[in-house]
């Protein structure tokens, strides 16, 4: 009563090299006390919600320890030099936001 091995789904790949991308917005909560003033919390809010935009340098399959596959993104955001590594359901087409 083994469980018979599926085949490997295909992976569909939303970038590539050189496409233009931003961060999808996400839910971002922030906990602060009664001292804080105002402006402050506004601050730290316009620096929470800010979404960076950047291109694709490279897109590769990573496996977890389980097996399953995962696609990652490879991006050099504006006014960065450094690559950072995200999956792709994270990010989108700058074109399309």
């Amino acid at each position: 009563m083994g469980r018979e091995m599926s085949t490997p789904r295909e992976l569909n790949f939303k970038f590539k090299e050189g496409d233009r991308v931003t961060e999808i917005n996400r839910m971002r909560q922030l906990c602060v006390g009664p001292a804080i003033s105002t402006a402050s919390k506004n601050q730290v809010l316009r620096i929470l919600s800010a979404t960076r935009s950047g291109t694709v340098s490279s897109v590769g399959v990573i496996q977890n320890l389980k097996g399953a596959r995962r696609i990652y993104v490879d991006v050099i955001w504006d006014g960065s030099k450094l690559t950072s590594r995200h999956e792709q359901m994270r990010l989108a087409l700058l074109d399309n936001v």
